[in-house]
């Protein structure tokens, strides 16, 4: 079974970082997406088209005729921006070699849950007024002491009428999830039996109560509006993300280990490398280049007063 230079199987490895990536995957997937991995990856600052599907509705029909069509796949172009990693060492002579497999584990984990996140923060940045519109249809306002069921109803309610039957996805900062859980026992009880897998047991929330998939993300952005949430639907933001493409493969100058890890469900990869100095140094490093653009006006804002 090959190995890296810091002495983890490539099983192991694998194990670690699909386990980051699916813990993300739910979040992502509230955006329509374009996911790199298996491909000959991406390059900062070209344009990618990402599919977006609109919502459809009901049309007359002749016989023998096609329906008129009033829907399309269409595709955003979005820019991919962003090229961001996370790197740690390990200095010979700094630590018990017989700990380097497990540190690298621990690390490599840490290091792709940062980088998925960075790719859902660059996409909840765009839940601004200017995107998705300022009148009273475009958010609900409520001040945190005061936010209970007929704040949820509301949102709901503008939501059913801004994304028109279209799929969506609610996330909420933490401040408003922990009061939503709060709101009755009923609410509470839903919660704890959302146990499924690890990231619904941290971060899902009723989907009954809102009507649409909903999660908690501890790093909603305010976007210097009091933003604390949000119903957004799935066409409502375009994201490409993925690997680089690769000029380097293990063995060429410093780079020991090279490898794009790929999971198999969502399709998005990451970059993971090991380079070596000579003076007693292991540099892991995970990597991913991103971008995110505002697709179709389809979401609602929930702001503090």
């Amino acid at each position: 079974m090959a190995m890296t230079i810091s002495g983890l199987s490539e099983a192991q490895l694998d194990d670690q970082i699909i386990a980051a990536i699916q813990a993300n995957v739910p979040l992502l997937d509230a955006f329509s997406t374009v996911l790199e991995g298996d491909g000959k990856g991406l390059v900062q600052g070209n344009s990618y088209i990402v599919p977006v599907v609109g919502a459809l509705t009901l049309s007359d029909k002749t016989a023998g005729t096609t329906a008129t069509a009033n829907a399309s796949l269409t595709g955003k172009t979005v820019t991919a921006s962003a090229f961001k990693g996370v790197s740690w060492e390990l200095k010979e002579g700094a630590v018990d070699a017989s700990l380097a497999t497990a540190y690298m584990t621990e690390q490599a984990r840490e290091g792709v849950s940062k980088v998925a996140q960075a790719v859902v923060d660059a996409a909840l940045a765009l839940i601004t007024a200017s995107n998705y519109g300022n009148n009273s249809a475009d958010k609900v306002v409520e001040a945190l002491a005061d936010f209970d069921l007929d704040t949820i109803s509301d949102l709901r309610a503008k939501a059913k009428a801004k994304l028109k039957g279209a799929p969506g996805a609610a996330i909420l900062n933490s401040a408003v999830a922990s009061k939503t859980l709060t709101l009755s026992p009923v609410v509470m009880a839903q919660a704890v039996a959302q146990t499924d897998n690890a990231f619904a047991a941290g971060a899902a929330l009723p989907t009954s109560l809102f009507g649409y998939r909903a999660f908690e993300y501890c790093d909603m952005p305010g976007n210097s509006e009091n933003l604390v949430g949000a119903i957004i639907g799935k066409g409502a933001i375009a994201v490409v993300a993925g690997p680089p493409q690769q000029l380097i493969t293990s063995g060429m100058g410093d780079v020991a280990y090279r490898r794009i890890v790929t999971d198999p469900e969502s399709g998005l990869g990451v970059q993971y490398t090991e380079s070596v100095s000579g003076g007693g140094k292991i540099t892991g490093e995970v990597a991913i280049i991103y971008g995110a653009a505002k697709a179709i006006d389809a979401a609602v804002r929930l702001v503090t007063a």
